[in-house]
């Protein structure tokens, strides 16, 4: 993509690849919103921070991805080493927020099951003492049967 060329014209001529946009975002984020896999793994290669925060919410590129990625943007993610229980201000790990604000779209499941592949912990609460399971309950979407039962199945040992 052109975006992704620039990127790494940039970062190439010495570019800081973590410093922050207009809008208080770094690099990372804004690929990660624009679901441009290229320049995702592009930034992680060049030493992104993959857990830096927005400062607002806290969020990482990992909530991000898990709340409006694809599943291989969230995969990219863990691979380049992104923590997959990061807790955002309202305690809400990546698990929870694809759960709490992405369980509608289809497709989902398949994020979910990437989160739990790189080890997210299912029963971590947030600050309103609420895990993921409680929201896979509470909400229905094209993929809920799927995920209730990835969340309930998965067993952590390898």
């Amino acid at each position: 993509s052109r975006h992704r060329e620039v990127t790494e014209i940039l970062l190439q001529a010495g570019a800081p690849v973590n410093s922050l946009g207009a809008r208080g975002l770094p690099p990372l984020m804004h690929a990660v919103r624009n679901r441009d896999l290229q320049t995702i793994r592009l930034l992680l290669r060049y030493g992104a921070d993959p857990d830096a925060r927005f400062a607002k919410n806290e969020m990482t590129a990992l909530h991000y991805a898990a709340n409006n990625g694809i599943a291989a943007v969230v995969e990219a993610l863990i691979e380049g080493g992104s923590d997959v229980d990061s807790q955002d201000s309202a305690g809400d790990t990546p698990l929870i927020t694809a759960l709490r604000n992405g369980w509608n779209r289809r497709g989902q499941a398949a994020i979910i099951k990437g989160l739990l592949d790189g080890g997210a912990d299912r029963t971590l609460k947030n600050h309103k003492g609420l895990t993921a399971e409680d929201y896979a309950r509470a909400h229905r979407g094209p993929d809920s049967q799927e995920i209730l039962r990835l969340l309930m199945e998965y067993d952590p040992t390898p």
